[in-house]
């Protein structure tokens, strides 16, 4: 019963996790406990990095894995956990960065 509480706990906390990215700026929200939510948000022009991060087979064969984006000042650092086609969601959002894009 312990061990299916902790993985139930551990979906509904992927699960609900939200990231939001529009052309403005950048919204991330976490659930790290069923009690607790935590939102972030950056906006576009200030974003200086961004990285994406497969590891392990099962993320590798199911191309699933984290996007991490690095901010200006205070802001901290925005991940995206457990995504799909990493690759290409920090693509997308260095294509909408003002003079960071293949334009």
């Amino acid at each position: 019963m312990v061990v299916f509480a902790y993985a139930f706990e551990r979906f509904l906390s992927w699960f609900f996790n939200v990231n939001i990215v529009t052309d403005q700026r950048i919204i991330d929200v976490n659930f790290p406990s069923i009690l607790y939510k935590d939102v972030s948000e950056c906006k576009i022009d200030h974003i200086e990095d961004i990285s994406s991060k497969i590891g392990g087979f099962i993320r590798s064969f199911l191309n699933y894995g984290d996007v991490l984006i690095q901010t200006a000042g205070t802001l901290p650092e925005l991940t995206f956990e457990a995504i799909p086609f990493p690759d290409k969601a920090a693509e997308i959002i260095n294509d909408l960065i003002p003079g960071g894009g293949h334009e």
